[in-house]
């Protein structure tokens, strides 16, 4: 299985002038919550389970105009003036460069491709997911969703008792965070510290920062 938007996916055909990517995210507020969805989908792009990912020219600036409709307009398909790291078009570029090296750098992503998966946790209401990747040099790598435009500063995901490893966890550490101020984030809810707490009713729960419409990723390091 390969995750892909394809040239079908951004070319918005001559009906639409607007790239399908910025048509996906036209419900925000401002561009703060529009560029947040988007480095959030690119994040679950990258870090859900598949063999392969694959995004189309344009996509890692955001281009406003399909680049479809700038070649009818007899333009370069990419629209290069957009590619400033100051501007959240250049901002958004070098998220998901990091994160082409995050998956590249990391085994646990493609090493056994969506066979290295299982679910942490999900909650409909608050529209947050997190889930496991694999294991590499005794080190886990942990992806928290959260789909919804509410950020969270401390929130408890519970780890499962079932899970094996959960006991070997030495502690935890943010290895990437699509709210990071260099990609346009708030900064507002990094990790630099993970607690780990021991909750005896409810077993080992990850207490942590959580950005509206954003994306943390974690590494456990394994006893």
């Amino acid at each position: 299985m390969i995750l892909t938007l394809s040239h079908d996916d951004t070319d918005s055909g001559a009906h639409n002038s607007n790239c399908i990517l910025l048509n996906l995210v036209s419900y925000a507020r401002n561009d703060m919550d529009k560029f947040s969805d988007l480095r959030n989908f690119f994040a679950w792009q990258i870090c859900a389970p598949s063999r392969g990912h694959l995004i189309h020219m344009g996509d890692e600036i955001a281009q406003p105009i399909s680049w479809y409709q700038r070649f009818c307009r007899e333009l370069p398909s990419m629209d290069w003036s957009l590619d400033n790291s100051s501007t959240l078009h250049g901002q958004i570029q070098q998220c998901v460069r990091d994160l082409n090296h995050l998956y590249i750098d990391h085994p646990q992503f493609w090493q056994y491709g969506e066979q290295d998966f299982s679910m942490i946790y999900e909650y409909g209401p608050n529209l947050i997911v997190a889930y496991h990747r694999g294991i590499h040099n005794n080190r886990r790598i942990a992806i928290i969703h959260n789909f919804s435009n509410r950020g969270y500063k401390s929130y408890n995901i519970p780890l499962s008792g079932s899970d094996l490893n959960v006991a070997r966890i030495r502690h935890a550490i943010e290895i990437f965070n699509t709210d990071y101020p260099k990609y346009g984030g708030s900064g507002l809810f990094q990790n630099r510290q993970n607690e780990i707490v021991h909750n005896h009713s409810n077993g080992k729960l990850f207490t942590l920062s959580i950005p509206p419409l954003g994306t943390g990723v974690l590494q456990e390091n394994l006893a």
